[in-house]
């Protein structure tokens, strides 16, 4: 009796370890989609046009094989680099919409795309795998391709060789973007990507991922472990991810944002980043919490982001 009674409840535990697992392992590779409706809800504008903003697009080819659209918005400082705007988990290239006035005065151009499982793209997942850093990668190819081409153009009509200097590419990166943007400079290495910029990233998934399950009142073990160990075992990076061993790697400068109050991505992350990268600093912002540091203050926000895409000119 006694053990037949143990052996259900074993059972039963069993149960509910998997099925925290699953749900937690479909949220993160379906997080919500921002999309044209989600916009309408919130009252923001569709796309770039719809907030009165000179763009246009660019089709680029990703990892596997299919045509995404990315937005070129173009930014207040011709002379000034590409950043292409890799947005957070749950967020899309509408919500990047918001950043525009606190980047775009020292940039050329504000490339921003849907990653996958995100807006309106089309893949149903979010992998948490090489594949995100690899489409990164076709949209840096595709840029400097335009470029390129653009300069010789140019300078063909006066008779003269490819003499002008590359358009600087600055990935800027939020949160899970941020992770990303680091990942793929490293990569890419500063032939392609001039520099990255960071606001509010992460060190470890299973970390962050614990630390909004625990935001939300519920117990993170053993249900974080299982869902890192399921999401492993799919071909995601989670269990092995440091942002921090990534950063170490690089050799393009780093200019990381942060909130003093961010309890998702906390300051000690940023810290731990920035000492690994060769070329970082960290720019801190009082009373912020996670990806609210141009909330909080705007204008120090926009000035930090402005001088540093001045310096890459």
């Amino acid at each position: 009796m006694v053990w037949g009674l143990l052996i259900l409840m074993a059972v039963a535990w069993v149960l509910l370890v998997v099925i925290g697992a699953a749900v937690m392992v479909r949220v993160m590779t379906h997080p919500p989609r921002r999309t044209a409706g989600a916009a309408v809800a919130q009252g923001l504008p569709l796309d770039p046009g719809d907030a009165g903003l000179d763009y246009g697009t660019i089709t680029f080819t990703d990892a596997t094989g299919v045509e995404i659209e990315a937005w070129s918005v173009r930014g207040g400082d011709d002379d000034g680099p590409i950043v292409v705007m890799l947005h957070g988990w749950g967020d899309s290239r509408i919500g990047m919409l918001l950043w525009y006035e606190t980047v775009a005065p020292g940039a050329a151009r504000l490339v921003m795309f849907d990653q996958r499982g995100h807006g309106d793209s089309p893949h149903p997942r979010y992998g948490w795998s090489d594949t995100e850093r690899v489409d990164v990668l076709r949209l840096v190819d595709k840029l400097c391709e335009r470029d390129a081409s653009a300069r010789l153009g140019s300078v063909s009509k006066r008779g003269a060789g490819l003499g002008a200097r590359a358009q600087p590419i600055v990935l800027m990166g939020f949160s899970m973007g941020a992770a990303t943007a680091i990942d793929a400079a490293v990569v890419a290495g500063p032939e392609k990507v001039t520099a990255v910029i960071a606001d509010s990233p992460f060190r470890h998934v299973d970390v962050v991922t614990a630390r909004m399950v625990r935001a939300q009142r519920l117990p993170a073990r053993p249900w974080v472990w299982v869902s890192m160990l399921w999401l492993a075992m799919r071909g995601a990076h989670v269990r092995r991810w440091d942002t921090a061993d990534r950063a170490a790697a690089m050799t393009q400068p780093l200019l990381i944002l942060h909130g003093t109050e961010d309890r998702v991505t906390p300051p000690t992350d940023a810290q731990s980043i920035a000492e690994a990268a060769p070329q970082a600093r960290v720019v801190e912002f009082p009373d912020a919490g996670h990806l609210a540091a141009a909330c909080v203050d705007t204008e120090q926000y926009a000035a930090t982001v402005r001088d540093f895409l001045t310096s890459l000119a």
